[in-house]
């Protein structure tokens, strides 16, 4: 094989992979340059905190009989949702915790987003996980 054919196939195979790398760098919310989009994340974060008391009626009104809510803000992550093909069809935005002050309890409540920048509604609340607790070493749906 020539040396053209040679460094022709290595310049179509790194245009390819650096490709695939910055594609997937902005499908999870980077900038070109690499650098998380903190900002966002922050708005975010903060709408949720300021919506606190209508996530917790939202959780009260599907299961009665909780009756505290302490969510762990730490674990707030914002993932793509996936039809099965590279472009994601959307995002998820979730924070978790625990309810009545139980430590072997946990929920998960959901907001959809469109772009992974765009900031939840509490009108598009959800949950896709039951709240759970432990009992005898088995996580079982609280009632």
């Amino acid at each position: 094989m020539s040396k053209k054919k040679l460094l022709c196939r290595l310049g179509i195979a790194s245009l390819l992979i650096g490709g695939g790398v910055v594609t997937t760098m902005a499908f999870n919310g980077f900038s070109l340059n690499g650098t998380p989009q903190e900002n966002y994340r922050k708005k975010q974060l903060n709408y949720l905190k300021e919506h606190e008391a209508d996530m917790i009626a939202y959780i009260q009104k599907r299961y009665p009989k909780i009756e505290s809510v302490q969510f762990d803000w730490s674990t707030f992550e914002v993932d793509s949702i996936s039809n099965g093909w590279i472009t994601p069809s959307g995002y998820n935005l979730s924070v978790r915790g625990k309810f009545n002050n139980l430590e072997h309890t946990k929920l998960k409540v959901d907001f959809y987003l469109e772009k992974y920048d765009d900031m939840p509604n509490i009108d598009k609340i959800g949950m896709l996980n039951p709240a759970k607790i432990l009992k005898d070493n088995v996580w079982v749906r609280y009632e």
